[in-house]
Parts: structure tokens; sequence; C-alpha cells
């Protein structure tokens, strides 16, 4: 039963939406270039330059 409600839910791209799923994402990039920035509950942190810059004092 658990195998089977898995499967109803993940192999239904039409509820995928639903759960803040996009699909697969090696058709554009992989998920470096899509997925990692989509949140929007973190909230942002220092840039690379701004971290570099505290690291060296």
């Amino acid at each position: 039963m658990r195998w089977t409600a898995y499967f109803g839910i993940f192999d239904n791209k039409e509820i995928w939406p639903l759960f803040g799923y996009e699909g697969s994402s090696v058709e554009h990039g992989g998920y470096f270039d899509r997925g990692f920035s989509d949140i929007t509950f973190v909230p942002k942190g220092p840039s690379l330059d701004e971290r570099m810059a505290q690291v060296q004092g």
C-alpha cells in the first residue's frame, strides 16, 4: 500500500507543482543551474566577495 501511494504521487506530473517539484533538472543543466536558488524562505547571506573579504581581513 505504501508503494502504491508513493508511485501514485511521484508518477503523477499534474500534482508535482503542488509539492514544489519542477521535474527533472538533467535537461536544464542539473541542480546547480536550477533549483538551489529557488527557495525564498531562507534569508540571503553574504556574497562570495564579502565572505572572502572577512577571511582575508
